[in-house]
């Protein structure tokens, strides 16, 4: 499935509509599930869905695989205009569980990518339980939902220092606890 979605992300690449319609018939159904899990509203879904493939059009040629697979590539893309339209349309209202977002990312490109994909999941929930709540809080927030440091500082009515130094150190304990996964 790999190598025929870069097939088609190429001819998207050269503006061929075709292509961009067999890409889209043969990833929509990722891309929506995705979208209504973080954002929960069928209607905002369906119209970051129409953003997302804009933004494939746009930027093909930008697709590297060395930086990985087509799916991967076409999910970043997706939740990075999820997180764009949470922003908007979210701003103060409360987060779902990181849980509820982390476990609903789908990239399948086969039953070895597949394996490793869960493999690494697990190694990544299991380094995030080994830090103090209140690191696994602020890397959630950055991470999963996209805050930046002032934005995680307001939500949690903390100074921007205090979390900026969780974070430093958070990310310096999951670094130490993932040095030896080689996944």
């Amino acid at each position: 499935m790999s190598s025929d979605l870069e097939v088609l992300i190429r001819r998207v690449a050269e503006k061929d509509q075709l292509a961009l319609d067999a890409f889209y018939e043969a990833t929509s159904h990722f891309v929506f599930s995705l979208l209504f899990k973080i954002l929960g509203d069928v209607s905002v879904a369906e119209e970051v869905v129409v953003d997302v493939y804009m933004q494939v059009w746009n930027s093909a040629l930008s697709y590297d695989r060395a930086r990985g697979n087509p799916m991967s590539w076409l999910m970043l893309i997706a939740r990075s205009r999820a997180i764009d339209r949470f922003r908007i349309l979210k701003r103060d209202s409360p987060l779902k569980p990181f849980e509820a977002i982390e476990d609903k990312i789908e990239v399948r490109d086969g039953p070895e990518e597949d394996i490793a994909i869960k493999e690494r999941q697990k190694v990544v929930r299991q380094a995030l339980n080994r830090l103090q709540p209140e690191q696994r809080e602020v890397i959630e927030l950055a991470y999963y939902y996209g805050l930046s440091h002032t934005e995680i500082a307001e939500r949690l009515n903390q100074p921007l220092g205090t979390v900026k130094t969780r974070m430093r150190f958070a990310m310096m304990r999951l670094r130490n606890f993932l040095s030896s996964y080689s996944g």
